[in-house]
């Protein structure tokens, strides 16, 4: 994917193998023309890499994997975001899961207000309790 890259998705992952296929997947089954995925790996200790040659079989086109030694959320975010060609970015935590269309609705949101500085996605959180609570979306210029 070159300059026409609209939209990149950065993934940092840390011992997340447990959640991280549902995760990744949720976004690689809807990646299309102009979207990326870049996950980056915090020094894992955990099942992750298996994860992640097991999606490659699958899933081979659209993304790619990073790998360095932990430092931390942040840092893994900032990785991604140095390797990543998307002119916006949607940072996705490994235990999160992106809806059906959710990639579809983002990319026209950018591309019909191309002067877009924040998208705040609606989301819905589910607590361990069972509670879930609904966020709303938001759009800054």
């Amino acid at each position: 994917m070159g300059a026409d890259c609209l939209l990149s998705v950065i993934v940092p992952t840390y011992n997340y193998a447990h959640r991280l296929s549902q995760c990744l997947t949720s976004v690689l089954e809807q990646l299309g023309a102009g979207c990326e995925m870049v996950v980056v790996d915090d020094g894992s200790t955990d099942d992750t890499e298996s994860v992640l040659r097991e999606l490659e079989q699958t899933f081979r086109e659209g993304w790619q994997r990073l790998r360095q030694t932990n430092a931390g959320a942040g840092a893994a975010r900032n990785t991604g975001f140095r390797h990543c060609r998307g002119q916006y970015v949607l940072f996705l935590d490994a235990d999160d899961e992106l809806s059906a269309g959710a990639l579809d609705v983002v990319c026209r949101t950018l591309r019909e207000r191309p002067g877009l500085g924040v998208l705040l996605g609606g989301h819905l959180a589910c607590y361990p309790d069972g509670r879930q609570r609904r966020h709303a979306v938001h759009v800054a210029w």
